[in-house]
């Protein structure tokens, strides 16, 4: 193979790769809308109960589908391990400083029970669940 050639394939693919990580970058902070997310036809009744209280109260943020706006990042990238229940419910009770997006802080979420954010996780890890197969 020509000198030209190898160094052209390779360059092709440095900018492949990064442009594939720039558009995960994007999609993790919620700047690239184009996250394809499928919510399951059939939902528990707590987990319903949850979407409704997400639509509510998270959607403007997170998105309707969880993919994320120019507001807040998408929520399906993340899973248990990388944010547990109980730091998913304490950021909905008291907020989230700003760590790994660029929307600024989370704000708490007012006048919502703890059987609502019980609900909210419950739907939120069924998404993540779903999509992850997907």
């Amino acid at each position: 193979m020509a000198l030209e050639y190898r160094v052209g394939i390779l360059a092709a693919l440095i900018i492949a790769g990064g442009i594939a990580t720039a558009a995960i970058s994007h999609a993790h902070e919620g700047h690239d809308l184009g996250i394809k997310v499928q919510i399951p036809l059939i939902l528990t009744p707590v987990e319903k109960a949850g979407k409704e209280v997400y639509d509510a109260k998270c959607a403007a943020c997170h998105g309707k589908k969880m993919e994320g706006t120019h507001k807040g990042p998408s929520l399906i990238p993340y899973d248990r391990a990388h944010h547990p229940d109980g730091y998913i419910a304490r950021a909905i009770r008291y907020g989230s400083k700003q760590h790994h997006w660029n929307f600024g802080d989370m704000a708490p979420v007012e006048g919502i029970t703890e059987e609502e954010i019980g609900n909210i996780i419950t739907y939120v890890r069924e998404i993540q669940a779903f999509n992850a197969e997907l």
